[in-house]
């Protein structure tokens, strides 16, 4: 059973807003009160990405629902590639910031040490996640643009169908 594109759409601007609020909220403790400059950085690269996932959303929601005009695939593959480069760095640092932690001599490593690499390994998953949202939305976007007929504009109706529509509704309403 297929899902109501409207409580896709809501679902998806609650997920990328809460990815939005926690960035930046873990960016300023770990800013502030830890002093991580490291994990503030990627925390706020989360949220930045979460801000970019949620304006995809809204761009193929209003394009595809409202307007119904296939979106843009300069604009899907623009998309595609943030998402491929964050996807990539998001990944590097993952692995780079795990072996620097594995590696380090250190026997107890607490969160407010700035070497703490275990918590900006997290961070750099997030912006992994984050990548690989929006690389895989813009190709599940991409192929959509595939199925529809070149040149889809909105749906035109002749006003009579629309009065023998009514007329049909009314007489099942009686």
């Amino acid at each position: 059973m297929a899902c109501n594109p409207l409580h896709m759409f809501v679902f998806r601007l609650i997920y990328s807003g809460s990815g939005i609020l926690v960035g930046i909220l873990a960016a300023c403790v770990f800013s502030g009160v830890f002093h991580n400059s490291h994990a503030a950085c990627w925390a706020l690269a989360s949220a930045v990405l979460s801000i970019v996932c949620m304006a995809q959303y809204i761009y193929l929601y209003v394009i595809k629902e409202k307007k119904r005009r296939a979106p843009s695939a300069v604009v899907l593959t623009i998309f595609g590639m943030i998402g491929a480069l964050c996807l990539g760095l998001g990944g590097g640092g993952f692995v780079a910031y795990l072996g620097l932690a594995i590696t380090d001599t250190l026997h107890h490593i607490e969160i407010s040490l700035p070497a703490s690499y275990y918590v900006v390994c997290v961070w750099n998953f997030m912006v992994c996640k984050w990548g690989l949202t929006i690389y895989l939305y813009s190709i599940v976007s991409y192929k959509y643009l595939k199925k529809v007929p070149k040149g889809f504009k909105p749906i035109e109706t002749d006003e009579n169908e629309i009065a023998a529509d009514e007329e049909v509704g009314n007489d099942a309403l009686a």
